[in-house]
């Protein structure tokens, strides 16, 4: 089951966290709080601003009512105060007069974006529940069938990132 993400979850969302450390799910209790508190004033308004809220779902075991992943959703990802911040890789390709030949070379650059124009979110979860939960429906958790799981913790769903309507 995929809800709403609540306080008395904070002891789930802190096991997940501690296998996965990433930006959307630290390893971090205080940090985890905060990350809940925003998402219960998102949830039900009281942040005014529709791109400075944050949406935290959790997934939900129906049978034991365990945290096995979760999602967070970012309304507004990249302003002045707070870029995003991506790598970009590319191709670059330089000629030679003095060889008389042709280079390519490949590039990893830093990028930022300022605009604010993005909203993101990715479904983390823990291997043996995702596992668990791949056998009980049709749809894939790893990727594909081709794609095998593997560390402790992977994404179910891939990262996503779109334009506001």
């Amino acid at each position: 089951m995929i809800r709403d993400g609540q306080k008395n979850d904070l002891p789930g969302l802190r096991k997940l966290a501690s296998e996965l450390n990433t930006v959307n799910l630290p390893d971090d209790e205080r940090e985890l709080g905060s990350i809940l508190e925003k998402s219960s004033r998102s949830f039900d308004g009281r942040i005014r601003n529709p791109f400075e809220r944050e949406y935290l779902f959790v997934m939900e075991e129906p049978r034991s009512g365990k945290v096995i992943g979760s999602s967070l959703i970012i309304a507004q990802h990249g302003t002045r105060d707070a870029p995003h911040i991506f790598f970009d890789v590319y191709e670059k390709e330089h000629y030679s007069y003095s060889v008389d030949r042709h280079f390519r070379h490949r590039v990893l650059s830093i990028g930022y974006n300022f605009e604010g124009r993005r909203r993101s979110a990715a479904w983390w979860s823990t291997r043996s529940s995702a596992a668990r939960e791949s056998r009980a429906s049709s749809s894939a958790t790893c990727g594909s069938s081709t794609s095998p799981c593997t560390g402790r913790a992977f994404a179910t769903a891939s990262w996503w990132s779109f334009s506001p309507v």
